[in-house]
């Protein structure tokens, strides 16, 4: 795009060959005027920025590799949210 714009091409001739908008060859060919070859790097990471902090995601990554048979409740067998939340209404009624 900056090579065919500094052989003379018009934005339109770019935007036709390129497939992209008016708007985007601008931005990048002001960009390099501005920044030179710095502004070819875009410097952007993919996803969001994260909504919990590493303490926050390691305690949940412990509670993910801890077996059910390890927490102390009394269910018959088998580990289900239904009997963790009964075992844990039970401890707090103090049965």
């Amino acid at each position: 795009m900056l090579l065919m714009s500094a052989q003379g091409q018009t934005v339109k001739d770019i935007t036709t060959l390129m497939q992209v908008g008016e708007d985007y060859v601008r931005d990048v060919s002001h960009a390099f005027s501005e920044r030179g070859f710095d502004a070819l790097d875009p410097k952007w990471s993919a996803g969001r920025p994260r909504t919990i902090s590493e303490e926050v995601r390691e305690h949940i990554c412990l509670i993910a590799r801890t077996s059910p048979a390890g927490v102390a409740m009394d269910c018959a067998g088998s580990y289900t949210m239904r009997a963790h939340r009964s075992g844990s209404s039970s401890r707090r009624n103090g049965r």
